[in-house]
């Protein structure tokens, strides 16, 4: 399991290299020496969390705080009890010390309880965990959640907003609009424009023509991927509530219009 994995004497940091010492990196080579001893420090900062009990308990509790604001509503609606709330906290702070492990090179001096060295396992002991805890069921649901965190995350203004104005929504509009953000933007993705990167002797008027033009093809991008939102939310949402989700999506094409013309006045205005 995960918690075994992490906690277990048996996994220790790898050897680090002395400071100024060259690592095999091509990056470092390149970039010179002050490189190098930047990753052997943080390395060093990382071991530490790891191996010192105080450090280590700090991080820990704050993963875990980030967890149960993450995952409030989750543990709402499942109505869990507040021992299993704290056990599913504790395998998803666990997670994060793991991975901090595996970044850094950490190795068991046995074969690993779940095999591999890759962010995989760790998927495949916590999902172990989660489902011991939870159940085949919960577990599924819990997946999906995750799978839309960040959508839901974008969802909280105009949840907030509905629940306010006494509209608020319904556990299963917030996972059709977080299901709706991702079907969209994972769609609109490829399409996504990138910058042009700068070429040499360009001059600075070419530059800011190719500036301008990318500014507004993300303008262009934007809008196309809220109008396919709007039009899907349009099924799930009631006039009111569209309404007011409508009008935070122009509000904040608005802001990114702003944000671009303060970066780069001559950006287009519409």
């Amino acid at each position: 399991t995960l918690t075994t994995w992490s906690n277990s004497p048996a996994f220790k940091p790898a050897p680090l290299p002395p400071v100024g010492a060259a690592l095999p990196s091509m990056a470092a080579a390149e970039t010179g020496d002050s490189v190098v001893d930047a990753a052997a420090a943080e390395r060093r900062f990382v071991a530490d969390i790891l191996t010192n009990p105080e450090r280590r308990e700090a991080y820990m509790a704050q993963h875990r705080m980030i967890a149960r604001l993450q995952y409030a509503d989750f543990i709402k609606r499942l109505d869990l009890n507040p021992a299993d709330a704290d056990s599913l906290i504790e395998i998803l702070a666990q997670r994060q010390m793991a991975m901090l492990g595996r970044n850094l090179g950490v190795k068991p001096a046995a074969a690993s309880p779940f095999g591999g060295d890759g962010p995989a396992d760790l998927d495949t002991a916590e999902a172990s965990d989660i489902t011991a805890l939870l159940g085949p069921d919960k577990a599924a649901r819990f997946a999906e959640y995750r799978a839309t965190l960040q959508e839901r995350s974008m969802l909280t203004p105009l949840v907030q907003e509905l629940d306010l104005a006494r509209i608020g929504l319904k556990p299963d509009q917030v996972d059709e609009m977080a299901r709706i953000l991702k079907q969209e933007q994972d769609a609109m993705r490829l399409a996504s424009p990138v910058a042009a990167a700068p070429t040499e002797g360009e001059s600075r008027e070419s530059a800011a023509r190719a500036q301008h033009s990318y500014a507004k093809a993300l303008l262009d991008w934007q809008l196309e991927l809220n109008q396919r939102i709007a039009t899907r939310s349009a099924q799930v949402l009631s006039p009111e509530q569209q309404q007011r989700f409508v009008a935070g999506q122009r509000q904040q094409l608005e802001l990114q219009r702003l944000s671009m013309a303060l970066i780069e006045p001559d950006a287009p205005a519409n």
